[in-house]
């Protein structure tokens, strides 16, 4: 109700205060049942989940990070008790694990949760058809860049020569989605791989007009430009598009591409009522006029 109530209210100032009420009714049930329970409880962990999906309607990354944090602390207790989740579990893990690596690339918090994202794969889902289970060695890899954009040890001169990232960049460049996907999901792996290697190439080098670059900055914008705003691929597209976005201000992206950036968000936002997409376009036409925050100052920025 409450998540439903905070949706409404982005369209419907009458659902506002219910939006609020519900809200704190979550809260102090969430608070007395973690003071309450002993052990691991999944409704605990759903509750939790669901204010993330809750603050990715506010665009409130604050909150977002604070329930991840707490999310990430319930789920690396329970895995030091218990190894092999139930497929319910694991589901549940995906959820979190999807808005986590988002978050890690978003906000440069160095203390959520990495556990996972050491393995190849860790989706639920055994059918690689499905998205999360096509990308989520992809976003394994994002997490695992996001650790060097965290650590202060890591210069920007240093970061190429770092025989770990440069494994990783290898891995990034050779990684490809499954075969049997669809269309769309495939566009949508491949803006999320070249939004990635935008990523690295912001640790290992400022930004600027290299080949590598400027070729994962047309590929991006050339794949979401497959891609109908009616596709539920939609859905993935916020990171990708903020990443484009900010680096064609460095590259002198043409108007052509930014319009399309700017339509595409704008088309998101009147077709899913998420303050998010608000937030990132706001952002993005603030750097386009040279009165931003430079393109790795996210921390305020919900991509999802």
């Amino acid at each position: 109700m409450s998540v439903s109530a905070t949706h409404l209210a982005t369209r419907y100032e009458s659902f506002r205060i219910p939006s609020i009420l519900y809200r704190d009714r979550v809260l102090n049930g969430l608070i007395n049942s973690i003071h309450a329970q002993d052990g691991f409880q999944m409704t605990t962990l759903a509750t939790i989940i669901m204010l993330n999906i809750h603050e990715v309607f506010e665009a409130d990354a604050e909150s977002w990070v604070k329930h991840l944090k707490a999310a990430g602390t319930f789920v690396r207790n329970y895995l030091q008790k218990c190894e092999n989740p139930d497929t319910s579990t694991r589901m549940l893990f995906d959820i979190f694990l999807y808005h986590n690596a988002l978050a890690l690339i978003s906000t440069k918090q160095s203390d959520l949760f990495m556990e996972y994202y050491t393995s190849n794969s860790w989706c639920a889902l055994k059918d690689r058809s499905a998205f999360l289970a096509s990308v989520d060695t992809l976003l394994s890899l994002v997490a695992r860049l996001s650790v060097f954009a965290t650590n202060p040890n890591v210069s920007n001169s240093d970061s190429e020569r770092n025989p770990e990232l440069s494994v990783i960049h290898r891995k990034l460049q050779l990684w490809s989605p499954p075969d049997d996907i669809s269309d769309d999901a495939r566009n949508t792996a491949e803006a999320m791989r070249h939004a990635a290697l935008l990523y690295y190439n912001q640790l290992a080098c400022p930004f600027g007009a290299s080949n590598a670059v400027i070729t994962s900055y047309q590929a991006i914008i050339d794949h979401l430009r497959e891609i109908s705003i009616f596709s539920p691929a939609v859905a993935s597209h916020l990171w990708p598009l903020y990443t484009a976005g900010a680096a064609s201000r460095h590259l002198n992206g043409t108007n052509d591409d930014r319009e399309f950036i700017s339509n595409r968000l704008s088309q998101m936002q009147a077709s899913r009522s998420i303050k998010s997409i608000d937030r990132v376009r706001e952002c993005l036409e603030k750097l386009w006029l040279g009165s931003g925050a430079e393109v790795d100052s996210r921390t305020s920025l919900v991509l999802f």
